[in-house]
């Protein structure tokens, strides 16, 4: 239980400098550093002296316009308390306090925001690999917020934390619920959300409810994509000219007209056929979701449970194609250590992934890890070291190999192909050895029919099926 703060008394608020210390009901800290400043109040790195801990405290004014604001943070977040805060992507919260004159909100210290990140990346955009997870966990994390009838209404680079970006790449949490509205209590015409990632509906002083939290992270979603670059100004070349006495020259890498030139604008001369075709084919599945997140009308735009549904993040789109590339593999990698984290709302179940989906993620994850090697025992070896043979890199390239029992060199020519992903042993009559009784199968059927037949229980189509798209050798 918190212990009750008193926030109805004005105060003149002490200053805070590095090196002083907080005051709660049962921990002292000390201030290490600032961490960021906003309108409310200040983010300081703190020190806690009982358990040696490192914590983010939120300093915001006791008196006037930051008391309502406190309050009203204070509302969001105890009614956040309950849910699993690591498994939700929200900020943890420990409790709230007072000190001389400030509300103190704690909360767990994490590693950066994703504005410091592009800032280190020199505004570079992210690749579809790495902006994919970031989506999903932001789209789980507003679909527990409406679950429980909160409205984020700030969402930005600067309110998206990556958690420890050496240990847990990409693994994220939103933060900052100082603007953050109960569906019962907005009120039309309100103030919110930054002017970059701010809704029509917000602009024009509409009714608004949490699809304005998705049109921030569309916003977001296409900022990282086409990165980071000066702040534009909507001006003429006439007024640019009258104040800088320079008449404004376009030297834009990326012109854009719609979205859909998003995908006429890529590169893909360093990339193999297979690898181009899945990037193209990812992107326009992007675009798709960007347009559903952008939707002008709230009531058509998609929902937090829809974008985690969405061909994007369940990668429906690229399972063809796992067999033949090792970047479409390790995409569905990254993905799955998401995914695991995901937890289901009692409000809101729609969390869960189809059936179809949830199997072949799993069977993808059991038959093509693409960071293990892979060992196999050779029954023609009697030493331990030689009789291991390393299968890794038989799936990505087409390999041929003898059959020691045909004379003829052509027929001895057996192809692997695609089948050399899945290996199915059996047990032989003939052979009474534990050794020798381990047949490989993988090279029996030679025709890419019987390939593809084989890979036929992973949910992958069958070859001739697929519309246009790479076929197997």
């Amino acid at each position: 239980m918190d212990p009750p703060v008193d926030l109805g008394k004005p105060a003149q608020p002490d200053k805070v400098l590095p090196g002083s210390y907080l005051h709660s009901g049962s921990s002292t800290y000390r201030v290490e550093a600032f961490l960021g400043q906003g309108t409310y109040g200040i983010v300081s790195k703190c020190l806690r002296l009982e358990d040696k801990q490192t914590v983010a405290i939120k300093l915001l004014r006791k008196y006037g316009p930051y008391l309502k604001q406190a309050k009203m943070e204070l509302a969001a977040l105890n009614k956040l308390k309950n849910l699993d805060a690591d498994k939700c992507n929200l900020v943890r919260w420990h409790q709230v306090f007072t000190d001389r004159g400030h509300v103190c909100l704690e909360f767990e210290h994490l590693d950066k925001s994703l504005y410091d990140l592009m800032a280190e990346r020199s505004g570079r955009s992210m690749p579809l690999k790495q902006i994919r997870p970031l989506v999903y966990q932001l789209a789980v994390a507003l679909t527990h917020l409406k679950a429980q009838g909160i409205i984020h209404a700030d969402l930005k680079l600067e309110n998206v934390m990556l958690v420890n970006h050496i240990q847990q790449p990409f693994r994220i949490k939103l933060i900052d619920f100082g603007l953050a509205r109960l569906t019962t209590e907005i009120k039309i015409g309100s103030y919110i959300q930054s002017r970059p990632y701010r809704s029509p509906e917000i602009l024009l002083g509409l009714p608004f409810t949490e699809a304005i939290d998705i049109w921030s992270l569309g916003c977001l979603a296409a900022v990282l994509y086409l990165g980071t670059h000066s702040q534009w100004k909507l001006k003429n070349p006439q007024r640019i000219s009258v104040e800088t006495g320079h008449m404004p020259k376009d030297e834009r890498s990326i012109k854009l007209t719609c979205l859909d030139d998003l995908v006429t604008n890529q590169k893909y001369s360093y990339l193999s056929d297979v690898e181009k075709e899945a990037q193209k084919t990812d992107t326009i599945i992007f675009i798709n979701l960007l347009k559903g997140m952008l939707h002008l009308d709230p009531s058509e735009r998609l929902t937090p449970s829809q974008v985690v549904e969405h061909q994007f993040i369940t990668m429906q789109h690229l399972h063809s194609m796992i067999p033949l590339s090792f970047e479409v593999r390790s995409n569905f990698h990254l993905m799955d250590q998401f995914k695991k984290r995901t937890v289901v709302s009692e409000k809101d179940e729609t969390l869960q992934q189809p059936s179809s989906t949830r199997t072949s993620l799993l069977t993808v994850k059991a038959t093509f890890p693409p960071f293990k090697r892979k060992m196999a025992d050779d029954g023609n070896d009697s030493g331990p070291k030689k009789s291991r043979t390393d299968y890794r890199a038989l799936p990505v390239k087409r390999k041929l190999a003898y059959d020691s029992n045909d004379s003829d060199p052509k027929k001895r020519r057996i192809d692997y192909g695609a089948v050399t992903v899945i290996r199915k042993l059996g047990d032989d009559e003939d052979s009474s050895g534990p050794k020798k009784s381990r047949t490989d199968y993988r090279g029996q059927q030679s025709s890419p029919k019987s390939h593809c037949s084989v890979l036929t229980p992973l949910h992958l189509p069958v070859c001739g099926e697929s519309t246009g798209r790479y076929q197997p050798p």
